[in-house]
């Protein structure tokens, strides 16, 4: 990969990312923006049109992990120890997210098929993206870099405990119950505990890869996510209003 037009293809990707972020953003305040889970009100137009969740799960994460998979492959006998390891660390990710995670979801409502081809375009432009920046990376400072990867696996660790709670959850619950209120772990203290340990990760893969392509995802994840995280804790709070814990934050524990 020369590493002169990566550097220029790189840029403006990221700029575009930042972009993209903020335009993701704004869009997701539209009434009736097309969501899913609980939050997928819309079910007429376009927007309305639905497909099976699992498989738009599959279709729109695999991307991202097939290019990344596809640098490693070529370039991973060239890279230093720190670039092997984020490989590995987004790697982890994306194979969790592609074929794991979507097989355990726990009776699925159906997934609008416009979110699941906007995120796969997202995941073939950003696994490009990702892989390819890594691959032309040099080295951080090694003290970042295990600051980086020990965040990164806090954040794996809590996006993954978080899931696993509330599907078994959702699984022993009573006949006909949709939604329960999440317990345990880090749900105790904010209304999107997966989404927190998710953003966790991806900042500090930023900061252990040092490049502005992951700090440009990072950010994205921060928007996109974190405002569902914000709308999920309204929700939580107009569904079981007085049950729900008063003292829960949205996103951030005892923060915010």
């Amino acid at each position: 990969i020369n590493a002169e037009y990566m550097g220029t293809f790189g840029k403006m990707s990221a700029t575009w990312m930042f972009i993209a972020a903020l335009v993701s953003f704004v869009l997701s305040w539209i009434p009736n923006a097309p969501s899913y889970g609980k939050l997928g009100l819309l079910e007429h137009g376009p927007f309305g049109i639905k497909m099976n969740a699992r498989l738009a799960w599959f279709l729109q994460e695999s991307p991202a992990f097939v290019w990344v998979a596809f640098f490693f492959l070529t370039y991973g006998g060239t890279v230093s120890l720190q670039t092997a390891v984020l490989f590995v660390c987004f790697l982890f990710h994306y194979f969790n997210r592609s074929f794991v995670y979507p097989l355990q979801l726990c009776d699925p409502k159906p997934y609008p098929v416009i979110l699941a081809l906007l995120a796969h375009g997202f995941c073939n432009w950003n696994g490009y993206l990702q892989g390819s920046s890594l691959v032309a990376r040099a080295d951080t400072r090694w003290e970042l870099f295990v600051v980086g990867v020990l965040l990164f696996a806090c954040g794996a660790a809590i996006n993954i405990d978080s899931d696993t709670r509330l599907r078994r959850q959702r699984r022993h619950s009573a006949p006909g119950t949709r939604y329960v209120i999440p317990r345990g772990g880090v749900w105790e203290y904010c209304s999107g505990a997966n989404f927190f340990g998710e953003i966790v990760e991806w900042f500090g893969f930023a900061l252990a890869a040092g490049t502005v392509e992951a700090l440009a995802f990072a950010v994205f994840t921060l928007n996109y996510i974190g405002l569902r995280a914000y709308q999920s804790h309204q929700w939580y709070l107009g569904e079981f209003k007085d049950k729900y814990p008063k003292g829960r934050c949205a996103l951030i524990p005892f923060v915010f």
